[in-house]
Parts: C-alpha cells; sequence; structure tokens
C-alpha cells in the first residue's frame, strides 16, 4: 500500500494485485488505477492494461516461499522491463521469459545505500551527494516530506493501536491474519505517574561526586551490551550479592530494554548520560567497542562514577593519558578490564616469584587465530587492531608478574600476503625491564584451533615455570606451588576486588598508571611496526 502512494507521488500509473478484496478495495482509495486478484487472470488484466505491452517495472512486495510471484512478474513486464524484489519470495525463476524479455532483475536490499556499513550508520561518513543520490538518510528523509505533503497517508493502513505492554498480541495479530492486519501501532504513552517522575528527576538532578561509604550492594550501570557485556559482566553482576544492577545502556534502545527485563534492572537506556546523571548509579563497567571506550570513560570519571572499563583504554596514546589524568583527578576507583592479573594460576604464579632474587626470563605465546577480514576489530577506527586491541592484556600480565614497568626493544611482524596474514595479527616483541628481567611475546593468528591459545614459561633463580592456557600451572623446583582445575581467566576475581575498592575496602587492584603502561607498549609497537621510530623505542 505505500508503494502504490509512492508510485503515485512518482507521477506513475500503478496497477495493484492482492488477494484479499477488502485490500484491493484500500488499494484503489489510495491511487492503483485497478486492481486484481494474483494469477493467470491477474497476468492478462496487466498486459491489457498497458496496451498489450505489458508493465514497465513489477515491484514483489510479497512474503511467500512460492516463486509463483516472482514468474508472474516476468510474464507480466514488458520486453526490456525490470522486476524488484523488495519482499521474501521465492525465487526460483523460469528462463522462457527472463531470458527472451531480456528483463532486468533487481533485489532491494533494505533502505538504501549505506544499510549495514558501519562507517556510514555507526561513524556518521555519509556519501557525496553528487555520486550516491539516495542514499538510507536521504530515501528516509524523502519519504517523511511525503508525508509531511500528504502524498503518501499510513494512516489508512493503521489495523490497530496497542499498548507497549500488549506488543506481543500486536505482533501476534500480524503474523497470524486473524483478523488480516497491514500495520499496527504501538503506543509508549506519555511519561505520566511514578515512572514518568523519576525520569524527569533524574534528567534535572545534577552531577554527584560520589564517596566511599555504600549501601549494602554496589549499584552499576553496564555501558555495552554487546557479546561481551552479555556474557560475562550481566553473570557476574547477576551473581554477586555485592552488586545490583541500576542500568543497561546501549546504542540500540531494544536490546537495552531486552537485557534489563531479563537481568531486573531498574531502568534500560540508550544515551549515556541518563546513567552518569543518576545519583543512584555508583559504578559504570565499560564495554562498548573500543572506539568509545576514553571517551565514555572520561565523560564517567567526570560524573564522579567509579569505572570499570574494558580493554583497551584508548586506541591513541593522546587519549589514554587523558584516561589516566581524569582518573587520577576524580579520585574515584578506576581500573582497566586486564583480568588475567586475577586468573587462579596467575596468583599462583606471582605466590611463587615472591621470593625471586635475580631477574627472570620468559616466553608467552598466544595463538589467537584469525578474525574474518572485515571484523571490526580491524578498522583502525573502530577497533584499533589486534595490537593496541588485545595485545595490552599480555602485556599488563608481565609487567603485574615481573612487578616492573616495561620498555619495548624489538618487535616484528610477518608480512602481509594480502590473504591469510594480516600485518598486524602476528608480531614477535621483546620486552626489558629495569630489574635485567625479559620477556618475548609471540602473538600469532595463522596456527591451527586445536593448539591451546597461550602458554607462558618463565626461569629464574634455578626455577621454571609453565602456565598453560590459565588450566595449569607446573612449578619445577617447587612442586607444591603449582595450580590445576577450570579455566579460569580470572574476570570473577577482579570484579569482586573492583566492588570491595568501590566499597572503600582493601583491594589489591590494577591501577589506572599500570594500565596505561601496558596501553604505552602497544602503542609503541604500533610505532616501531610503521616505522615512527627505531625498534629501541623504550620511553
Amino acid at each position: 500500500m505505500l508503494t502504490v502512494q509512492l508510485l503515485r507521488a512518482a507521477g506513475a500509473e500503478a496497477l495493484a494485485i492482492e488477494p484479499l478484496a477488502e485490500r484491493r478495495a484500500l488499494a484503489l482509495t489510495l491511487g492503483a488505477r485497478a486492481a486484481f486478484a494474483p494469477g493467470s487472470d491477474a497476468v492478462a488484466a496487466v498486459v491489457a492494461a498497458t496496451g498489450g505491452e505489458g508493465a514497465d517495472a513489477v515491484v514483489l512486495c510479497a512474503a511467500t516461499p512460492s516463486s509463483e510471484p516472482v514468474n508472474d512478474a516476468m510474464r507480466m513486464t514488458r520486453r526490456r522491463g525490470r522486476v524488484v524484489v523488495v519482499g521474501a519470495v521465492g525465487l526460483g525463476v523460469e528462463r522462457a521469459d527472463f531470458y527472451r524479455k531480456e528483463i532486468d532483475l533487481r533485489m532491494s536490499c533494505s533502505y538504501g545505500p549505506g544499510r549495514y556499513d558501519a562507517a556510514y550508520e555507526e561513524r556518521g561518513q555519509d556519501y557525496p551527494f553528487g555520486h550516491v543520490r539516495w542514499t538510507e538518510r536521504r530515501n528516509l528523509a524523502a519519504f517523511l516530506s511525503l508525508v509531511a505533503s500528504g502524498a503518501v497517508r499510513p494512516a489508512p493502513l493503521v489495523s490497530g493501536v496497542f499498548p507497549i505492554a500488549e506488543a506481543p498480541n500486536a505482533f501476534e495479530r500480524l503474523v497470524s491474519g486473524d483478523p488480516p492486519a497491514i500495520g499496527v501501532v504501538l503506543d509508549y504513552g506519555p511519561p505520566e505517574g511514578p515512572e514518568g517522575a523519576k525520569l524527569a528527576a533524574r534528567a534535572a538532578a545534577p552531577p554527584p561526586r560520589l564517596s566511599f561509604a555504600r549501601g549494602p550492594a554496589v549499584r552499576i550501570a553496564l555501558i555495552g551490551a554487546g557479546s561481551f557485556g552479555q556474557s560475562v559482566y550481566l553473570p557476574l553482576i547477576a551473581d554477586s550479592s555485592e552488586a545490583s544492577l541500576r542500568a543497561v545502556v546501549a546504542a540500540h534502545g531494544h536490546n537495552a530494554a531486552r537485557l534489563a527485563r531479563l537481568y531486573h534492572a531498574d531502568y534500560a537506556a540508550a544515551d549515556i548520560r541518563e546513567a552518569l546523571d543518576d545519583p543512584q548509579v555508583d559504578a559504570v563497567v565499560i564495554a562498548t567497542r573500543h572506539h568509545l571506550h576514553a571517551e565514555m570513560a572520561v565523560a564517567a570519571l567526570q560524573a564522579g562514577k567509579h569505572v570499570l572499563l574494558e580493554k583497551p583504554i584508548a586506541l591513541s596514546r593522546e587519549e589514554a593519558r587523558a584516561v589516566a589524568e581524569a582518573a587520577r583527578a576524580a579520585g574515584v576507583v578506576c581500573t582497566v578490564g586486564h583480568n588475567r592479573r586475577y586468573a587462579p594460576a596467575t596468583l599462583a604464579l606471582r605466590r611463587a616469584l615472591d621470593t625471586r632474587q635475580g631477574p627472570l626470563a620468559a616466553v608467552y605465546r598466544i595463538n589467537a587465530g584469525p578474525l574474518p577480514p572485515d571484523h571490526w576489530v580491524h578498522d583502525p577506527a573502530q577497533g584499533g587492531g589486534r595490537i593496541v586491541g588485545e595485545m595490552c592484556h599480555f602485556f599488563d600480565l608481565m609487567q603485574g608478574l615481573v612487578r616492573r614497568s616495561a620498555r619495548l626493544v624489538a618487535c616484528r611482524a610477518l608480512p602481509a600476503d594480502g590473504r591469510a596474514v594480516r600485518h598486524r595479527d602476528n608480531v614477535a616483541t621483546t620486552l626489558a625491564f629495569d630489574d635485567g628481567s625479559v620477556a618475548q611475546l609471540l602473538y600469532v593468528a595463522v596456527g591451527h584451533a586445536a593448539l591451546a591459545k597461550e602458554r607462558l614459561e618463565l626461569f629464574w633463580d634455578g626455577r621454571a615455570a609453565v602456565l598453560d592456557d590459565f588450566e595449569r600451572l607446573s612449578v619445577y623446583g617447587d612442586p607444591e606451588a603449582g595450580w590445576a582445575g577450570d579455566q579460569d581467566k580470572g574476570q570473577k576475581e577482579q570484579f569482586a576486588r573492583f566492588l570491595q575498592a568501590v566499597r572503600g575496602e582493601p583491594a589489591e587492584l590494577l591501577t589506572i598508571g599500570e594500565a596505561l603502561g601496558a596501553a604505552e607498549l602497544c602503542f609503541d609497537a604500533e610505532d616501531a611496526l610503521s616505522g615512527r621510530k627505531s625498534e629501541d623505542v623504550g620511553r
């Protein structure tokens, strides 16, 4: 019905084909010149209505697994005409008419150019007007203009209005077709009553400066509800008696609302400011995509919130230093999600290293595996690449075990081959520490998935230790110092210590300065591979 109106607005004559008689009548009132029931009679009717030539174009808006609509469209289209598939129909196209008439068959993919392009949809990079006249945004703007002028009228298509609480019933009516419905409206209603007052008060409240004295649970807002936030942080919050979920904030509001209901949060939001301006939010966990980390962390710190920031701290040296400075100025708890420090195997290894007298030597192999070429982590503007996005974990772990800051003294990468090998995915680095310790880290994506992801070997004072993928620690020279268990990379322990620190209790927690040190090593590695510094890039 919208297509009929759009065709009329564009100056075209529209012929409608619809199985339901009441909808055919509606099509006529909306501007169709004629309306027919589907089938062979419709093909003949369209050919007759076009002087025996056939339609210039047929737009298929049907939803059926049958290929009959697309083949009927071929039969009723003129020679060298066009068939456009908008709906989900079967595409078992019969060759005869398609070939004989040289018909142009086109697929309509969603809203127009820009759809499924992250640079356009998420980062606001528009296409040049002169080269791409009709983008997703321009299509929608033109449609709204037609609605405003009255050329397109959505109101006759509304089969019912449902309160948002009855949304399942509304969708059931659409799916069941009993009674037949074209479209429904979901009414959220005005923000009245206690909830409306709560929203108004929250918007008017000034950003608080929080103290460390809290009640029985730390009230948390989760910022970012992607796969990591859902698989790690939401279960951690739900399982902790020391935390409560105040809010879920995500760019896609429907996803935030779904998770807020599932995990019994007080509310969901699409704007981080709503959580930052909420005096009942004590702390935020930021688990968004990487490019948002620094900006959101600084905003949260300036609002007086305690911050657990997923790695990486930032995508640039300047941003990382800005986060560290904001954390120092705010005087609140701020740490970064380098969870391997808190793994049971790591804690056992640190205890074994407590009596270390001389320097240690370490070899750390990370069999990371490949990511798809179009994965967002590879995008320098959004993910920052795998050195910044993931190697920070391993740099931090080495600094935590040596208990010294490191400097990068060598960095090499496999040359890219344009296929399986990406330049920044396969990197060998050497770290030097001021106590004489050295560590070699090999991060590879060209290995085999059957090999465990991580293996760390350390040598010191006549002893040696091997940490196998956070499932087993063997200490040679002190067997009692070993550890074995289910794989545990420390997220639960880190979260527990974060909550302790927020409550003002003693807790050994990664400092923002230590996190900055790991980030600086990543940026040093990027600089070395880009030729911006010599190999000895120690600061």
